[in-house]
């Protein structure tokens, strides 16, 4: 929600890589119900809720409430203090059914082991 708020007006919230929150990101959070320590590697990048927006929640009528950020297509998942979801891999593991050596790969690929000449199942 910050993110967007920041990037619909005009306020540059991340480094110039996307790698660390800055101060613009922090007084956001801050002011949207969010308490906001710094990271030593990303910035501004722990968020809890204040207490005042936890009480707020909890009136709505709600049966299940969320606190984490939908990330983008592509992107890698840094939010500590979140349940961790499993993370979705786009690697593949083969096995050599003769000597059960094992290569992965990104790609569906025919592998052949080396040391048995056998083709690899996935």
């Amino acid at each position: 929600m910050c993110h967007l708020y920041n990037a619909l007006n005009g306020i540059k919230d991340c480094s110039r890589t996307s790698q660390y929150h800055n101060k613009k990101f922090k007084e956001c959070a801050e002011k949207h119900g969010l308490n906001v320590e710094q990271d030593e590697n990303r910035g501004f990048a722990i968020t809890t809720l204040k207490p005042k927006t936890l009480e707020f929640i909890r009136t709505l009528d709600i049966e299940k409430f969320e606190f984490r950020r939908i990330k983008a297509k592509g992107e890698h998942e840094a939010n500590k203090g979140n349940e961790e979801q499993p993370k979705k891999s786009s690697t593949r593991k083969y096995v050599c059914p003769k000597c059960r050596d094992s290569v992965r790969a990104t790609k569906i690929k025919k592998i052949i082991c080396g040391d048995c000449n056998v083709l690899m199942v996935l």
